[in-house]
């Protein structure tokens, strides 16, 4: 894990947080559509959204808070990521998911959901660890674009 230098932020709401002995993280509201973490950063544009497997299932299943979560993260220009905390096999074994296979096979396969990463993780472990690469991700990209020159001097001789 690389050394964290930016603050994490994490939802309020926000029931199982995770957590990392090295990060500082800065509880607060996060806005609807910015999911549950995200680096405290002006020019940070990661969202990531925590879903066990039936949350995740409600959530496709659910129209109005999936496309006003994805409707404000598209408006704020966020990449969206969801950790679902959970195999590919489990989600789909699922009960519930079962009765409404149709439904939400057809929501995965919409134009909607195509900007959003969906990442099956495992368990509880995974997804926290997983999460904290995306986090680390972002948070070189940001500090890759901190100490790029600006503006580019020609040399003449």
């Amino acid at each position: 894990m690389h050394q964290r230098w930016l603050p994490i932020s994490r939802d309020t709401r926000e029931q199982l947080p995770y957590s990392w002995p090295d990060a500082i993280i800065v509880e607060e509201a996060r806005a609807q559509g910015l999911g549950d973490y995200g680096n405290k950063h002006p020019r940070a544009r990661l969202a990531i959204d925590r879903k066990q497997l039936r949350d995740f299932a409600h959530w496709l299943v659910n129209s109005k808070n999936r496309r006003a979560q994805i409707d404000a993260a598209t408006a704020r220009r966020y990449e969206l990521r969801i950790v679902v905390e959970c195999t590919e096999e489990e989600f789909w074994a699922d009960s519930y998911v079962q009765k409404r296979e149709a439904n939400i096979r057809r929501v995965l396969a919409g134009d909607r959901l195509r900007s959003i990463h969906v990442h099956f993780a495992g368990s509880f472990a995974e997804g926290q660890r997983l999460t904290r690469q995306l986090l680390d991700d972002e948070q070189n990209r940001l500090q890759l674009e901190d100490f790029a020159p600006q503006d580019t001097i020609p040399l003449t001789c």
